[in-house]
């Protein structure tokens, strides 16, 4: 025997169950956080995200939460790559100010303003010499800074990093495939007995 299921009633509309839609819609609470913001009972909260008519508000709330998003900040590509351009300016400006230094000019290469200085502190132990009163003073040591210059690898793979992913949210970028496997090829109507 079949029976005839009864359509639920409306769902009671209330400026509580309204902005309960709202905030079930946006995620960020727990449902026990929900229902005390609204003085609420849990169960009840729990009862109205069964009715039909309380769950299309919240998918609708939540497209409209979505939609909103979507054109707001990051998420709209031309915010992205004004952010993007910014960046990359700075790390450019990073790049010509090392290249300007005066004290890298006679670097190999540090007129790119690819390269970082980092002192390097050794020690260096001297022989003894001979004192004024016939004394040896034995060996000593002394420390020493010395400069080293190293490729800034870090700064070129912000750099790349960041004009790949302007590329990829362009449009601009394919990445290589390799493609295998076999290709059959039928050519109709010809002898291949002849070929």
């Amino acid at each position: 025997m079949q029976q005839n299921a009864t359509p639920p009633k409306p769902f009671p509309w209330t400026g509580r169950s309204t902005e309960a839609a709202l905030l079930v819609a946006e995620d960020v609470l727990t449902d026990q956080a929900i229902a005390d913001q609204l003085g609420i009972n849990r169960a009840t909260l729990h009862r109205w995200k069964q009715h039909p008519d309380f769950a299309a508000a919240v998918a609708r709330n939540y497209d409209v939460l979505q939609s909103r998003a979507l054109r707001r900040g990051l998420a709209r590509l031309d915010v992205r790559m004004r952010r993007y351009d910014r960046r990359a300016d700075a790390l450019d400006r990073i790049v010509a100010e090392r290249a300007a230094d005066p004290s890298m000019q006679t670097v190999p290469g540090g007129t790119s303003g690819y390269l970082v200085r980092q002192l390097k502190s050794i020690t260096v132990t001297v022989e003894g010499s001979e004192g004024d009163d016939g004394d040896d003073t034995g060996p000593s040591t002394v420390r020493q800074y010395i400069e080293e210059f190293h490729f800034d690898a870090a700064l070129d793979k912000a750099l790349r990093e960041l004009e790949k992913q302007a590329a990829i949210e362009a449009g601009q970028w394919n990445e290589k495939r390799e493609v295998s496997g076999s290709i059959s090829i039928t050519i109709a109507g010809v002898d291949t007995e002849k070929l």
